[in-house]
């Protein structure tokens, strides 16, 4: 073997084991990150439950909370709903955060054009700054929701097998 053929072998080998180490380090970061995330599930989960049973507890209404007054817009949202005068995925989002007592905020996600579930699963919480949603539960009530529509699979535990 001359030095040409040795250096070929040792530059193959080279390649070998960095490509094993590499794959290996690659599938640790994979497992690591599938981890993260159940546990991100994990907890979403728990904070979810938390927060239905909070709901539940206050009656399932944002307004039977103390100081909770229902402003004349989320009125007018409603008599919109019952006389058809919203378009279906406007009357979709109605119901939704009725699910969650939020209803009052329609008028406010309607004017800056989140009038439909596809839009709305891409809140955010700045976007809930410029809506002018400041009441810490309520932002953690639509935040929560968001996800939930972001994990189909978590919607339907929380309000179809979690009693």
């Amino acid at each position: 073997m001359d030095i040409e053929d040795k250096l070929q072998f040792m530059e193959t080998r080279l390649e070998q084991v960095v490509g094993r180490e590499v794959q290996s380090n690659i599938e640790r970061v994979e497992q690591d990150m599938r981890l993260v995330e159940e546990r991100l599930e994990q907890l979403c989960f728990k904070e979810i439950i938390r927060l239905r049973e909070t709901l539940l507890e206050d009656g399932g209404s944002a307004a039977s909370k103390p100081g909770y007054s229902s402003s004349s817009a989320a009125g007018a949202v409603a008599a919109a709903a019952n006389s058809n005068q919203l378009n279906s995925k406007q009357q979709e989002v109605v119901a939704w955060l009725e699910e969650f007592g939020l209803q009052s905020h329609a008028p406010k996600l309607f004017a800056q054009g989140y009038e439909s579930m596809f839009v709305m699963q891409h809140i955010i919480p700045e976007d809930l700054d410029a809506l002018g949603v400041t009441l810490p539960g309520h932002r953690k009530a639509l935040l929560l929701a968001v996800e939930l529509l972001r994990q189909p699979g978590l919607y339907f535990i929380l309000f179809f097998i979690v009693p």
